[in-house]
């Protein structure tokens, strides 16, 4: 097992209509060592049980996921700041649950940062 080197994190509040395009293209990704961390902010929504949905159709990224419920709404920032301090890898990349990325993003954005030298 290798060890992950980008925790991806992911606000997640209202957006069933959206989720399963985020999540698809997360879980889709060239690079394998990624952890995913997905805040639920109280959505009242179908957003987790959409999200649960299309994590199955990934059975190799499900150990780098986790889910961490708010016990009530406390907005986005919250959110976000739930997630950094969950974050277990040196570099992190906030994706919104609305917003897809391409395949490739996560190699390109880490091997730059690490030719670049970048903190």
């Amino acid at each position: 097992m290798t060890e992950n080197k980008v925790s991806v994190l992911v606000p997640v509040y209202g957006v069933e209509n959206y989720i399963e395009k985020c999540a698809k293209t997360l879980f889709s990704q060239t690079f394998t060592e990624i952890e995913y961390i997905f805040v639920d902010d109280c959505s009242k929504d179908e957003s987790i049980k959409k999200l649960n949905n299309i994590i199955a159709l990934y059975p190799e990224r499900s150990t780098s996921i986790r889910i961490i419920n708010h016990e009530k709404n406390k907005g986005v920032a919250a959110s976000r700041q739930t997630a950094i301090n969950a974050a277990t890898c040196e570099f992190i990349l906030f994706v919104d649950s609305d917003d897809y990325i391409d395949k490739e993003m996560v190699e390109e954005l880490f091997f730059k940062a690490l030719s670049d030298k970048a903190d």
